[in-house]
């Protein structure tokens, strides 16, 4: 039996992101149908890449931003661009211990 779920989301979708080191995961689902989740195989295996332009605008996530990146530098345009890889780490407080 199906049953409807009621969300507190005024929006159109609700996406949700796990930054992990190599590699980045997201799913999504749409306000039309709430409990059915949107996960393509290749959104589930994005490397875990950004950049920016000057320090503080958002450009590209993924496989994007590499070649986006690639691209400036080919042009020679790369200097107003930082872009930073497998950076999951930096953004914990507690330090990281492997066994």
């Amino acid at each position: 039996m199906a049953y409807l779920i009621r969300s507190k989301c005024d929006g159109v979708a609700v996406v949700g992101m796990e930054i992990g080191i190599p590699y980045s995961g997201c799913a999504l689902s749409w306000k039309g149908n709430w409990s059915q989740v949107w996960l393509k195989e290749n959104l589930h295996r994005i490397p875990t890449v950004l950049l920016l332009k000057n320090r503080t605008e958002f450009v590209a996530f993924g496989v994007d931003a590499e070649d986006k990146y690639a691209m400036f530098k080919e042009m020679g345009t790369h200097t107003d661009y930082l872009l930073f890889k497998r950076f999951a780490r930096i953004l914990y407080k507690d330090k990281v211990h492997i066994r």
